[in-house]
């Protein structure tokens, strides 16, 4: 997973979050709704504590988004938070 920031946002006191999830993470359609349905849930609960208010991020999803745990997605999460 990568995370990149865009711009700053208009409004300095919150953050919004895009998904990206190609077919090149899957050809099926309903493999990549379920990665951005565990990518949605990780940035719920990560980005209060972690991300930045007043940016605008953009999640990239990678193949092994897939097949990753939760707490493998969380901890990349969290990891490509503090590499901005």
């Amino acid at each position: 997973m990568r995370a990149l920031v865009q711009q700053p946002s208009t409004d300095p006191s919150s953050c919004r979050v895009g998904l990206t999830v190609s077919n090149y993470c899957s050809k099926k359609a309903v493999e990549r709704n379920r990665i951005k349905r565990r990518l949605r849930a990780v940035v719920r609960q990560v980005w209060p504590d972690h991300a930045r208010a007043g940016f605008d991020y953009v999640l990239i999803a990678k193949i092994g988004c897939l097949h990753a745990s939760y707490a493998e997605l969380r901890d990349a999460c969290m990891a490509a938070l503090r590499k901005l």
